[in-house]
């Protein structure tokens, strides 16, 4: 006879699985994964290429096993030894990856999982239509300190954008469109990991009156430049990869005090009344710049939300609800 472990130690004994040796420095998986785990006090094990699956399981002997993002086959074969041993799996997916092998991969992942996790409804949907798999919804939690809420822009106006390289695309004509606005000496800070291309050979598109800066992305970067800037800087395209991405961009903007100037994405739409949510950046920017009193309450407001609906405890109790019930 097994003897089912009560619901406190079978969460206690749960494992998040990276599939990266250095996730700190990956958002998907850092948001995803640590926050709640390090909040719950969950391990977070590593779980790389030609690793013995079996031989790990024997080791951690874990009560449950969610996956975050998967590089590579071994992850499968570590969710098929799970289950095969009656070890419940989640899967979190966070991009729009159903093509090719990653595509093949994720399918097979959602095969073996009891539960699948997204960050958005517009997720949640793609899962279903691809791999008709229902899917909890457990968002990203906030990662950063609060800061005091503040639009008091002088001159220059500071603005900043970060994100990884693979986001580039969309910052050029976003760029370009807040030089063609008109705002005035513009001091634009871009944290990143790369440089991005249009800025390289003398940035030839550069707009007249803003000053650039490129900073390497780390955790204390975009901290410090989220403190000093006026404006978080979001913006994107409405295509289907965007379209699935998760709400940390702007939440950590409103979370840091700042006004976040975004592009009307749906999971941006969700947060509209507490940022300046427009395809027309530079109407949005001379809209807050117009009014900064109502701007700055906005912000105000959304940290009100935020504490409500992206805290991490909030996002912990839902991980903790989620992971009980892959026990029944």
């Amino acid at each position: 006879m097994t003897t089912v472990p009560a619901t406190s130690d079978f969460v206690r004994d749960a494992i998040f699985i990276s599939n990266s040796p250095l996730p700190d420095v990956i958002a998907s998986i850092r948001l995803v994964a640590l926050i709640p785990a390090r909040t719950i006090g969950l391990r977070v094990l590593y779980f790389g290429a030609r690793m013995d699956a079996k031989g790990f399981l024997d080791k951690h002997r874990p009560s449950a096993i969610i996956l975050t993002k998967a590089g590579e086959d071994g992850i499968v074969e570590l969710a098929r030894a799970a289950a095969a041993r009656h070890i419940p799996v989640a899967t979190t997916l966070c991009d729009h990856h159903f093509a090719g092998e990653i595509g093949r991969r994720n399918r097979q992942l959602c095969d073996l999982s009891k539960a699948i996790v997204v960050q958005t409804q517009p997720m949640a949907h793609e899962i279903f239509r691809h791999y008709g798999k229902s899917c909890a919804i457990i968002e990203e939690a906030v990662e950063y300190p609060r800061g005091q809420a503040q639009f008091t822009p002088g001159r220059p106006l500071k603005g900043l954008w970060y994100g990884h390289q693979a986001n580039h695309p969309t910052l050029a004509p976003g760029i370009a469109a807040l030089g063609a606005a008109g705002l005035g000496p513009t001091k634009f800070i871009v944290v990143s990991n790369a440089v991005p291309d249009f800025m390289r050979g003398g940035f030839p598109g550069r707009p007249k009156d803003f000053d650039f800066d490129v900073v390497p992305w780390t955790i204390e970067a975009q901290y410090s430049t989220m403190a000093w800037c006026d404006f978080v800087f979001v913006p994107s395209s409405d295509t289907p990869d965007k379209r699935v991405k998760g709400h940390n961009r702007v939440v950590e903007a409103i979370n840091a005090g700042r006004l976040a100037i975004t592009f009307p994405l749906p999971q941006y739409r969700e947060l509209a009344d507490y940022t300046f949510c427009h395809a027309d950046y530079g109407a949005s920017i001379r809209a807050a710049l117009a009014d900064p009193q109502a701007a700055q309450m906005r912000i105000e407001n959304g940290q009100r939300y935020v504490d409500g609906r992206f805290a991490a405890d909030i996002i912990a109790a839902k991980w903790r609800e989620l992971i009980s019930g892959l026990s029944r």
